[in-house]
């Protein structure tokens, strides 16, 4: 058949060359081997052939029969007993053989004969083995009238572990099946898309008359409380008995909106409960600004210069006095409160004195003795182990409970800004008090990957309370606590709110990602869950060791890897090939074993008749492991090509090498060619396949015969050995251009490989197991 060119295109150094030549299966290429196999020419000859076919010839001689004659002084009757010598195919058992023939003189680098027994063996020349006539030794014995009658026995059949079919015909439907593994490069897996549902509107009070109820304070001042004919802070104690006795009665009053005739839409009557039977209302006295209490409502009216449906909130929580087109900003005074026309200023602007509102469903219950971390213990200990998908802002949400993660992208966060961050969370609620050191934290912690929304509001609440705590810890200075932990509580409201939410989970997709909690797991499709792909128990084929990595038909994914599938028709692996080592003629019994032949027979190898009567279609590439070292390779372009044994690693190129090997490399060249003549049988068709490490990405071009099989494929340095093809070759017909005839119905013919690299000072490509074979 016609010469096959594999040409590879790339540019390899190495760092260290090393050759060795070792044959394939065992055959030693030295000089006896030389002597036996090649002329002049490097063709074999047929007289050798004949030579090596003469000094194999075995000649078996049976064991001698004995045959008993007995005669009878009347008659004489003939028993023998003969034992038939069992010859079976490839395995003649012989009592004993012919001396052995003369070496000829041309093999004279064959010291002894038995090396030159293996070098015709390797030449693949068989010795017939002729049975020679059984010899027969009678012996005579009178006996009187005894007959003995002619009985033939033959022992046992030999065991033998193949036994090739009498007719060679089964070569002509012969076929076998390999897939190869798929390689797989190495990528991260997918991102998990952060999408965040839009957080819920929550007011901060409910103005109806079913409403909340809630207190009335100024930060700087405290509560609020009934004084004389209005409402005020309470006098400061004037001794540390007088301070106790405050607290420990410590009882502010309530307060409620309440809805009036003819008010204005969104304003209400503001109503106070101090614990009396009767309710009074909060009047404005619309000249003054004084805010007094009044016994009944005036229903949106002016009475006395007074009108009591002036107030209402805003859904933020923010307190709203109006009479008319005038807003009122409502502060305290040491003793009282007053309304002064005017807006209140916005963000942490606004003065401590501000009256604002707490509802009493916020408020922490105040206590002389109890600590801040014991009052917030409790709630902190409802959330335990990951929390990125806890509560009503999940840092990773959309996922089930347990398997995603949020973990630092490297993105920098923001520097804290202390209360209020981007200037207007919360500070337009309540003017800024001493919590600027619990702001910063809270700020950090919102930035922190591993914490979560509910755990860093609690822990800025911890902190404002413990920092009122420490500021207010005197009798004389006592009385303010209350109203310290009030602000606090307002605080702590604020950062829990759809604002808030936004705010935590804009940063947590900026500055976090999220990953399953398992890192052998992944989410491969968009809206999925996190399931094992890596390690043991990732058995999905289609994602195989990451996401999108599919086995194919032939394998299955087995803890992260892809292995051949058990059963017929590749139920054995080798590398990564599957294949069966029942028929597979590289791997025939076992891995590695080659039929030189390219036939296996029930993992045994077949070889073909010497004077074959049809043409045998064996792998069409000899030395193609380069065990023989470059023995029937031809390369052009390379700076070197030399063949390496012992499984030597090449430099820079991981994973485990083929036992031998060609090593490829250059200095400033594009292109390097090797190429052989293949012999192929007419109309077969075959396949092409090998092993290739490249320490750079590299393309190459096959052609068989002059006709182009693979163009430019593309090879990258992936980080170890890995196999290519199989590529389908043309179907060759007798007489076709490119091709020639020879021996034993062949046809001869060139294969190529162009291999095509980058334009560098060094590179290296590595080529190993090149084969052609029948599908």
């Amino acid at each position: 058949m016609a010469t096959t060119l594999l040409s590879l295109l790339g540019a390899a150094a190495l760092a260290g060359r090393a050759s060795a030549v070792c044959s394939r299966g065992g055959c030693i290429a030295d000089s006896c081997a030389r002597a036996v196999r090649f002329d002049t020419t490097l063709v074999p000859s047929a007289s050798r052939v004949a030579d090596c076919s003469s000094f194999l010839e075995v000649t078996a001689t049976p064991s001698a029969s004995t045959v008993w004659v007995t005669e009878d002084l009347a008659a004489a009757t003939v028993t023998v007993t003969s034992e038939l010598v069992q010859v079976e195919r490839r395995q003649v058992t012989a009592q004993s053989a012919s001396p052995a023939n003369t070496i000829p003189a041309y093999a004279s680098a064959c010291s002894v004969a038995s090396r030159y027994s293996s070098a015709c063996s390797c030449f693949g020349v068989t010795g017939a083995t002729v049975t020679a006539a059984t010899p027969v030794v009678t012996s005579t014995t009178t006996v009187a009238t005894t007959v003995t009658e002619v009985d033939y026995e033959s022992p046992p059949l030999a065991s033998s572990s193949v036994v090739f079919p009498s007719d060679d015909s089964w070569t002509a439907t012969y076929t076998y099946s390999e897939y190869t593994l798929p390689v797989f490069t190495s990528a991260p897996d997918p991102t998990i898309d952060i999408t965040y549902p839009t957080p819920s509107t929550t007011c901060l009070l409910d103005a109806t008359p079913t409403g909340d109820s809630f207190y009335l304070l100024a930060p700087s001042a405290g509560y609020m409380f009934k004084r004389d004919s209005g409402l005020g802070p309470v006098d400061p104690p004037a001794d540390e008995a007088a301070a106790e006795a405050l607290m420990a009665n410590w009882n502010p009053p309530t307060f409620e909106f309440q809805v009036a005739q003819d008010a204005a839409p969104g304003l209400f009557d503001l109503v106070v409960h101090d614990g009396t039977d009767s309710a009074l209302y909060v009047a404005l006295d619309v000249t003054s600004g004084e805010v007094t209490l009044v016994s009944s409502s005036t229903n949106g009216q002016v009475q006395d210069g007074r009108c009591t449906t002036v107030f209402g909130v805003s859904c933020k929580g923010s307190l709203i006095v109006e009479y008319g087109s005038t807003s009122y900003v409502w502060t305290a005074t040491n003793s009282s409160t007053i309304a002064t026309p005017g807006t209140p200023p916005a963000n942490n602007t606004t003065p401590l004195n501000t009256m604002v509102l707490l509802p009493t469903r916020l408020a922490t219950p105040f206590s002389l003795n109890a600590t801040v971390s014991k009052r917030r213990s409790s709630r902190r200990a409802l959330f335990k182990r990951d929390h990125s998908q806890d509560g009503v802002a999940p840092r990773c949400p959309g996922f089930p409970y347990g398997t995603v993660y949020a973990a630092s992208n490297g993105v920098s966060p923001s520097p804290p800004n202390g209360c209020g961050p981007d200037g207007e969370w919360y500070s337009s609620l309540i003017p800024n008090l001493d919590f600027g050191g619990c702001c910063n934290s809270h700020d950090t912690c919102y930035d922190t990957c591993s914490e979560w929304f509910e755990d860093c509001n609690d822990k800025f609440h911890s902190c404002m309370l413990d920092t009122c705590a420490s500021k207010y810890d005197h009798w004389y200075n006592f009385f303010l606590r209350p109203g310290c932990e009030a602000a606090a509580d307002l605080y702590y409201w604020a950062v829990t709110g759809e604002t808030a939410q936004s705010h935590f989970q804009s940063g947590s997709k900026a500055e976090c990602s999220c990953n399953c909690a398992d890192g052998n797991s992944a989410v491969c499709t968009p809206g999925g869950i996190c399931q094992k792909v890596r390690g043991p128990g990732a058995n999905d084929s289609g994602n195989c060791g990451g996401c999108g990595r599919n086995c194919g038909p032939k394998a299955h994914c087995q803890d992260g890897n892809c292995v051949c599938n058990p059963a017929p028709p590749t139920p054995d692996q080798c590398g990564s090939l599957c294949l069966d080592f029942m028929t597979h003629p590289r791997n025939c019994g076992g891995c590695g074993n080659v039929c030189a032949s390219g036939y296996c027979y029930e993992g045994a190898c077949f070889t073909p008749p010497a004077h074959p009567d049809q043409c045998y279609p064996v792998d069409a590439v000899r030395n193609g492991d380069f065990s023989n070292g470059t023995a029937y390779w031809t390369t052009v372009g390379a700076e070197l090509a030399e063949a390496v044994s012992g499984s030597v690693p090449l430099p820079t190129i991981s994973g485990n090498p083929p036992p031998s090997y060609l090593v490829i490399f250059m200095d400033w060249s594009t292109e390097a060619v090797i190429s052989q003549t293949v012999r192929m049988c007419p109309g077969v068709q075959y396949q092409l396949d090998f092993l290739a490490a490249a320490a750079r990405t590299f393309g190459f071009t096959i052609t068989l015969g002059g006709q182009v099989v693979v163009d430019h494929s593309p090879i990258s340095n992936t980080g170890g050995w890995f196999s290519q093809g199989p590529f389908d070759l043309p179907v060759l017909a007798a007489g076709e251009a490119g091709t020639t005839q020879g021996d034993d119905f062949f046809l001869e013919t060139e294969l190529a490989i162009h291999a095509q690299g980058p334009d560098v000072s060094v590179d290296m490509i590595g080529l190993g197991a090149i084969s052609i074979h029948t599908i």
